[in-house]
């Protein structure tokens, strides 16, 4: 019984003791369940592996697994020919002798998922790598391919392994083809792919560099970066030079940079600094990865409106049939280099005489027909190839007969009393007669504003008169003697009404003044257009308003040469407004008549646009001392008071004459002088008095003045002084009494 019971015992320990094993166990067991997904296999050659006898090549062996841990990623490499090729465990292909075979890649842990790779043993290694560039520059986003040769070349695999040391630099394609991702330095290796461990660098520099240099006109230089980089206008170093083998020994000074996109930039130079035609122009950004400096020749600076910006243009040519003909078409453009000219198309009569080298054409001829629009035209070449085309339109009556046709240029519609019409001032007076003429070319005598009449045949003296004009336009009128003539529309109380945006269509009637039986009749179609209100703010160096700073703009010439410009004036809180045409404007900012901030490229198409601008200079306010002063003015205007800076060049101070008849001046940063002035000439006086008055003038308008009765007396102006900033300096008055 006690046998029984131990043994029973022991059983019963011995079972809970098992039992207590297999719970604790359970939890291992449960995770060890392996999944494997897929097996990849390659080398540095790709999926076939290219290996020279007696060099050893690593296989690169991926296995998706779960649980994704090391221990299960395992694999095992088997050899189909070791005879060709034998595979250690791990992964290291060693070529026996030239021929095929492959090697398999299995998961331990599950056999039956593996992969192979092809191998192809060369009889030979490679010895030597080289590439097509050991060292490349690249824009962001930039690419370059890259080319690897091997030696020997018989007997070797070509294959060739392509790395990058930084992927946040550059990256490398298997096909060598190297892209730039952000600014910094890389190293592109290209390695034998056959083990013999060859290879060869290219060190590639990623980042902005200069993509090319253009001379807008000559204050304004476009540089395009290969990518978008920020910069400032102390990157920028611009020289230029007028001989080839000459030094850059003149460096430009630089009043602003601006950019939209941070790619294309325009260098504005200052006011004392000018490209000239036919010179070297060299722009430098040290700052920059890439490119840092590039060289142009600049054959002709355009003005930015001028016609020869316009890569076609056309001129009107008109005469009488008998009459003769004989001109120099060899206009210059600018080109690069030597020229070829052709001319085709001219009029019966008329022939090209072109010089031996191309480049000089001469017409010459007599007018042997009519000729109602015939068009010849010059076609002009560079050597760049670049070209330009010039038409001749030819309007050829004869005695009997007269032909031709009217070029007129759009203008803007007449609003009167419209403060943003260009040729109010600065306070918004109203300068009746120029916006009359600015605006109204259809309101007053200068209806011919903008207007072109084409005409040949007769006697070559003509006079004009408008008939079926459009009621709308106005009454029509003309001087006795019919070379001018208007239109005027005006309301119940006699003054210039409104004349609606439109186009009218009419026609004029052009008679031969020595024979009034010789007359023609031309189509004359005028578009009057809304236009667009220009408006901004201009604000000096230290971004507080600028009063009295005169805006103008000018767009580029069309084909016929027509432009349009406007002016106005900033009020005494800066900003202006105006109403202009639509068109690509050239835009200047001028203080004290001196050019201070150029813009190009402003497209102005219609409704409303802002342009605000900040000039270079600084806002310095004048005092003198003078005892009771409150109010000053010139004592000779055309003297005025002249400041002197370091290099010789001279500024005016001012006079508000509008808001306080105080003294004021916009001035660069720099020392300054007003020179005592001792001989008895009249420079450099004002008359001080003691108040200004102001008073409204027949527009409602504010207007300052000075009195006599407030006068003190004349006094002379003297001191010198630094500015750094928007400043108040005190100038010495010494008190002037003309010599008798």
């Amino acid at each position: 019984m006690k046998k029984f019971a131990t043994k029973a015992l022991a059983g019963a320990l011995s079972l809970g003791m098992a039992f207590g094993a297999a719970v604790l166990a359970a939890p291992e067991t449960a995770s060890a369940k392996v999944s494997v997904k897929k097996v990849t296999a390659t080398s540095p050659s790709g999926k076939t592996m290219y290996v020279a006898k007696g060099k050893k090549v690593k296989i690169s062996a991926t296995v998706k697994v779960t649980p994704n841990k090391k221990a299960n990623k395992k694999v095992t490499y088997k050899s189909a020919n070791k005879r060709i090729a034998t595979v250690s465990s791990k992964g290291m292909v060693k070529g026996v002798k030239a021929g095929k075979t492959k090697i398999t890649v299995a998961s331990k842990k599950n056999p039956k998922k593996k992969a192979t790779v092809k191998v192809v043993v060369k009889k030979a290694a490679v010895k030597k790598v080289t590439l097509n560039a050991k060292t490349a520059a690249l824009a962001v986003g930039g690419k370059k391919t890259l080319k690897a040769k091997v030696s020997p070349t018989k007997n070797v695999s070509s294959k060739i392994a392509w790395s990058t040391s930084s992927k946040k630099i550059a990256t490398v394609s298997s096909k060598g083809v190297v892209k730039g991702v952000k600014e910094g330095k890389a190293t592109i290796t290209a390695k034998a792919a056959d083990g013999s461990g060859k290879k060869a660098t290219c060190k590639v520099t990623v980042g902005a560099g200069i993509k090319s240099v253009s001379v807008v006109n000559s204050r304004v230089v476009r540089v395009a970066l290969t990518s978008a980089k920020e910069l400032k206008a102390a990157d920028f170093t611009v020289q230029d030079k007028r001989t080839p083998s000459g030094q850059y020994n003149t460096t430009e000074g630089i009043e602003r940079v601006r950019t939209a996109d941070k790619k294309t930039y325009d260098i504005v130079l200052d006011a004392d600094s000018v490209i000239g035609s036919y010179s070297y122009v060299k722009v430098t950004i040290p700052v920059l990865a890439t490119g840092k400096t590039k060289e142009v020749y600049v054959a002709e600076v355009p003005d930015y409106y001028d016609e020869y910006t316009v890569q076609e243009t056309a001129e009107f040519v008109t005469g009488t049939v008998g009459g003769t003909y004989d001109r120099n078409w060899s206009e210059d453009v600018p080109t690069s280099g030597y020229l070829k000219r052709k001319v085709t198309g001219l009029p019966a009569g008329l022939k090209a005489y072109v010089s031996k080298d191309g480049s000089r054409v001469r017409v010459a001829g007599k007018f042997t027909g009519i000729q109602e629009g015939t068009t010849a035209t010059l076609t002009t070449t560079d050597e760049a190839g670049k070209t330009y085309t010039k038409k001749y339109i030819f309007f050829v009556g004869d005695k009997n007969k007269l032909v031709g046709t009217i070029v007129v240029q759009d203008q803007l519609a007449y609003i009167p009393d419209d403060p943003n019409t260009p040729g109010y001032d600065a306070s918004g007076l109203n300068m009746e007669t120029y916006v009359d003429r600015i605006n109204g070319a259809y309101s007053s005598e200068y209806a011919m504003n903008g207007t072109r009449f084409i005409v040949g045949g007769g006697s070559g003296s003509y006079k004009y008169e408008l008939t079926s004009v459009p009621s709308s336009l106005g009454e029509y009128k003309t001087d006795e003697d019919g070379d001018k003539f208007f239109y005027a529309k005006t309301d119940a109380n006699g003054n210039l009404a409104a004349v609606p945006a439109g186009t009218y269509n009419f026609t004029a009637k052009i008679s031969d003044r020595n024979n009034s039986s010789v007359y023609g009749t031309l189509n004359y179609n005028l578009n009057l257009v809304q236009g667009v209100v220009f408006s901004g703010t201009v604000k000096d160096a230290a971004g507080a308003p600028a009063r009295y700073v005169t805006v103008s703009g000018q767009t580029k010439m069309d084909a016929y040469g027509n432009s349009f410009d406007f002016y106005t004036s900033t009020k005494a809180d800066g900003t202006y407004k105006t109403r202009v045409m639509p068109g690509d404007y050239v835009l200047d900012t001028y203080v004290n008549g001196v050019q201070s901030n150029t813009s190009v490229g402003n497209v102005f198409t219609s409704g409303t646009a802002v342009k605000d601008f900040d000039i270079p200079q600084y806002c310095v306010k004048f005092t003198t001392g003078i005892a009771g002063a409150g109010a000053y003015d010139y004592y000779d205007e055309e003297m005025g008071l002249a400041l002197l800076d370091a290099y010789g060049n001279s500024e005016n101070i001012l006079i508000d004459s509008r808001t306080d008849y105080s003294m004021y001046a916009y001035l660069r940063a720099g020392s300054y002088e007003l020179p005592q002035v001792k001989d008895d000439s009249s420079g450099n006086l004002v008359t001080a008095y003691t108040k200004y008055t102001t008073d409204k003038n027949s527009y409602n308008e504010t207007w300052a003045s000075v009195s006599a009765e407030d006068r003190i007396g004349n006094y002379r102006l003297s001191g010198a002084f630094n500015v750094a900033g928007n400043t108040t300096v005190q100038l010495t008055g010494t008190e002037y009494k003309p010599a008798e």
